[in-house]
Order: C-alpha cells, then structure tokens, then sequence
C-alpha cells in the first residue's frame, strides 16, 4: 500500500520533540550564515540559549504526550513511526544527553563555530529520536543517518589540523561500510518478505525461520555494530576520539551508542524483545559481546592518554549492552534495563569529559593521564566529581552504575542459557579489569604532587560555570538513581 504525504504528517506526531530539535537545528544554521556586528563570543552564547531553550521545549512536548497504549500490531500497517514505551524512553535519552553536551561545549566550543555545532548536535539529537519511534525500514534507516552524516560534519569542522582530518576520515570511510551492510541485510529482508515494516519482517522472519532471512538479519546486525563500537568495527574509536575536540569526544562516547542501541531493540522486537528469532542472531551477538568487553578493557590498561583509554572504555560497555541485549532476547523481556544502562552511562560517562574540560595541560593539548596527579589538591570538587563518575563506572555501590550492572547479570540469570551464563562470567572478569584503569585514575588524583615539580607546570584546573552544572547535574543524577532507580 502506498503511503501519502498527509498520512506522513500524521504519523510525524509521534516524533514531536524530534521535529522540535530539527526545526531549531535548521533555524540556528541559517542564522549562523547572516552577518551581523555581534562578536563570536556573543553570538556562542546566543546559539547555546537558543539550543537549550529547543531542548527546553521538546521536553515539554514529551511530557505532553503519552506514549501509545496500542501495541506495535494494533498499529496501521502503512505507519513510519510509533509512540510507545521506545520512542518514550529514547526521547528522555538525547534530550539528557543533548542539556549534558550543550553546557561541555558551551566554552570549549570554538566561537566561529559554534553556531554549526550547536545546529548539527541539535540535528544528532533528532535522528535519535527518530530513531527511537522508527517502526519501518525506511525511517529506521534515514533516522540513523541523521545521526551519523551530522556527525561526521561535525568531526570535520572541529579539527581541521592533520589529526582532525584523519579523524573524520576514519569514521566517514567506517560508517559508510557499515551502512552498506544495514542497508544489504535491510534489502534482503525487502526482497524475501516483501514489506518494509518491521513487525511484519519480525513475524515473517520467526514463522519462516529461513537461512535466508537469517543472514538478512545478521547483516543488518552487523551493520548496526559500528554504531556501537563494538568488534570489529571498533578501531575508529580511540583515533577519533583522540582527533577532535573534547565536546565531541564526548558526544561520540554515548550519541551513536544510543543511535545504534535503538535501531537494535527497534529490528529484534521493540517491546518486548522477541525470544523466537533464529539461535544464530543471539549466538552472534553473545560473541560480538564477549570480544568487545574483553578487548575494549585489555586495551586500555595499556593507554597513557585519556581520551583513547575512554574510548576502549566506550568498546567494553557495548560489550556488557550487547550482553544484556542477548539475554532479554533469550527471555523474551522488556529492554528496560539497557535503557536504564544507558541512561546511567550518559551521566557517567559525560561527567568525567566535563571534568576533564576543566583540566589544561602545561605546554600543549595533550591529555596523559598525569594530568589527574593531585587534582584533590588543586581542585577537591572537581576531584569529588571526577570520584563519582569513575566509581560509577566501576559498578560501585551507592552510584547508578552498580543497579546498571547488576540489572544485566539478573537478566542473564533470568535467562537460563548456558551461553549467556558464559558470556556473564566473561563479563564479571572484564568488570575487575575495568576497575583497575578507574581506579588507577582516581589514585592519581589524591596522591601527593611531587615537590620537585613546580606549581606552575601543574595543568591549571578551572570549573567554569557550564562544565560545574554539567558535572553537578551528572553527580547528582549518579547518587540519585542509585537510591531511586
């Protein structure tokens, strides 16, 4: 059946907040073309007003409406996008990520860009929602790509020097080849089931369980991996977070993680996940898991440099995602705990970039891990934030990141599989591997400067207003959703 224009305007609604932050991307990027007598920095501030105001406004459109109680099947069959539990849930995801990365980039950000950074992250944060109420090939497709292309403008304006450009070409040339893949798998399902929608490819591909539609799904998996940074596709990550800017560093580490996350759950079910797929799917996606946790955190033992130790660090928490996605799918349960994995990822892992922007190493812009020795010394609030983030990230107790965590071995008792129990165990090592790098950084922290070293080639530590809210937001969020998650 054909779908008309109208009939897209209708179903559009579903995304309202997303339109909202594609309105203002659009909008600020104009006015970022228009001369005007203000200076760069004047105008920096306007842009990031303006964003919040956009990310202001989509959140009170979520708050609004009420996701659908409808199931996926109750749905018109023509539909390109739903607002369900999903589509809620991914929502409140990038628009807390959006008001995160907003306030790390609001001085870090360079003021002749900023009206380019402000619209193409407003961008991102719209293909994530989309993403999130995509129920068709089609918009689940463009929606991931809304959050890739900006992404990769991004990358190019950022940096422009040797190491920006070969930043932004690593991850062009990767997400292509890894789209390629989404799209080959996508039209393999097309070609043997005959339809677009997703519920319809779901049902087909359990009834007619065919080697055929499971290599289909297979690819599409993989391509989704890249999203993820999950292995193999995850060599792009520790060049490219050390090639730009510290914002975007820190909107690599969660933005495509969540883009790639949703367009998972959206392909293997919704909600809930469905249990009847082909074993090889889960057999795939327990290996992915297994490998990506464990190479994710052997590598960054052996980092000095923070940024490609935080890029390994993003690898190995896909791995324990991965985890927790194989297992609700052997269950066939709600992916709950992923979303509440990610949510507590976001601030943790946000938390620390924003500390870290506050940091300026002596004499260049690189970031050795020795640029936390004595921070409590120089800086107890920032050290405090820093503690909070890194135990989190740790899986400690009295921190979101330990409910996270836990969240995902109950759900691979909950179970009952072998495999998973395996990849669990694999996971339980990888987590003590983890805590030795996290805690490594904060033991640096608190230790004593050596006195020979003179307090001026101290990297200078200043918390400005945007990086303490976005650090006191992060830090309060990781006690909170501890106690009330």
């Amino acid at each position: 059946m054909d779908i008309t224009v109208a009939q897209v305007i209708e179903q559009i609604t579903a995304v309202t907040p997303g339109n909202v932050l594609l309105l203002a991307g659009m909008v600020i990027l104009g006015l970022g073309m228009i001369p005007t007598s203000a200076g760069f920095e004047a105008r920096r501030n306007l842009w990031g007003i303006l964003s919040l105001f956009s990310i202001g406004m989509a959140a009170a459109l979520a708050m609004i409406g009420e996701p659908s109680t409808a199931t996926a099947f109750d749905q018109p069959s023509i539909a390109l996008f739903v607002a369900d539990d999903i589509t809620n849930s991914g929502t409140w995801l990038a628009l807390l990520a959006g008001l995160l990365l907003i306030l790390v980039g609001w001085e870090h950000v360079s003021p002749k860009r900023a009206s380019e950074y402000y619209a193409w992250l407003l961008l991102m944060l719209a293909g994530l929602i989309y993403t999130a109420g995509s129920r068709d090939l089609t918009s689940l497709f463009l929606s991931l790509e809304l959050v890739s292309l900006p992404t990769t403008v991004l990358l190019g304006i950022s940096r422009t020097d040797d190491s920006g450009r070969e930043a932004t070409l690593k991850y062009f040339t990767l997400a292509a080849f890894a789209s390629g893949f989404f799209l080959l798998g996508c039209s393999y399902l097309y070609g043997t089931i005959g339809s677009t929608t997703l519920e319809t490819i779901q049902r087909a591909v359990v009834e007619q369980r065919t080697p055929f539609c499971t290599v289909a799904i297979t690819l599409a998996v993989v391509g989704l991996s890249f999203r993820v940074t999950a292995v193999p596709f995850h060599f792009y990550a520790p060049d490219v977070f050390a090639g730009t800017t510290l914002p975007m560093a820190a909107a690599l580490s969660f933005i495509p993680k969540l883009a790639g996350f949703l367009g998972l759950i959206r392909l293997l079910g919704g909600t809930p996940l469905i249990k009847d797929f082909p074993p090889m799917v889960v057999a795939l996606i327990l290996v992915i898991a297994a490998l990506t946790m464990t190479i994710g955190n052997c590598a960054a033992l052996a980092q000095t440099n923070f940024r490609r130790l935080m890029a390994y660090s993003s690898v190995a928490h896909s791995g324990y995602l991965l985890l927790g996605l194989a297992a609700i799918m052997t269950d066939g349960g709600h992916a709950a705990p992923i979303f509440d994995y990610l949510a507590a990822y976001v601030v943790m892992t946000v938390g620390v970039f924003a500390v870290v922007a506050s940091i300026r190493p002596a004499g260049g812009l690189a970031e050795d891990l020795s640029i936390f020795n004595g921070l409590y010394a120089r800086n107890p609030l920032a050290a405090i934030a820093l503690t909070i983030a890194l135990l989190s990230l740790t899986g400690i107790p009295l921190t979101a990141g330990f409910w996270a965590k836990l969240q995902i071995f109950l759900a691979t008792i909950h179970a009952q599989s072998t495999p998973v129990l395996v990849v669990a165990f694999i996971m339980a090592i990888n987590a003590a591997i983890g805590a030795v790098y996290y805690l490594a950084i904060m033991g640096r922290m608190f230790q004593a400067a050596p006195a020979a070293v003179p307090i001026t080639a101290a990297p200078a530590t200043r918390l400005t207003w945007s990086t303490s809210a976005a650090a006191l937001v992060c830090s309060v969020l990781t006690v909170a959703w501890f106690f009330a998650p």
